[in-house]
């Protein structure tokens, strides 16, 4: 897993189509983080693996953490991707999971979810979660080897 922290001065727009293009697929969340909000990116890969805080990499997807908590007080970041020629070709389900907030229960971070395939933003999802878990949706993806 890389881990990156951001200042805390850093204005970070976490509905720029910028962060992170690299990769043949990659799931990018973004979410603000005024009241240290934790939420989690879960993505379920064609063969049934699901990639996640706890379990880092499978079928050659890896978790990404970028400014995450007290170290990025105005946005988070969570990533998975499959680098170029390695992500397997089928149906993808991603959400997201409310795990908390170090300040109280129940409050509320809006997110930007894209997926990117190829360098190109594809799919974007926005909202808000207070708690429990979003819509899950789903990405079919075609290999083109």
């Amino acid at each position: 897993m890389l881990q990156y922290s951001c200042n805390h001065n850093d204005e970070f727009d976490i509905f720029s189509t910028n962060n992170n293009e690299d990769g043949e697929i990659r799931f990018t969340l973004d979410f603000t983080n005024a009241e240290n909000v934790d939420l989690d990116l879960y993505v379920q890969t064609p063969n049934g693996s699901i990639i996640f805080y706890g379990n880092l990499a499978d079928d050659g997807g890896i978790m990404e953490t970028e400014c995450l908590g007290k170290e990025c007080l105005s946005a988070s970041h969570e990533s998975i991707f499959w680098t170029k020629a390695t992500a397997p070709s089928g149906v993808y389900k991603y959400w997201i999971e409310y795990y908390g907030s170090e300040k109280s229960e129940n409050v509320s971070a809006d997110y930007a979810l894209k997926v990117i395939t190829n360098s190109q933003v594809t799919t974007t999802k926005t909202g808000r979660l207070k708690n429990g878990i979003s819509p899950t949706w789903s990405f079919e993806f075609k290999n083109e080897r």
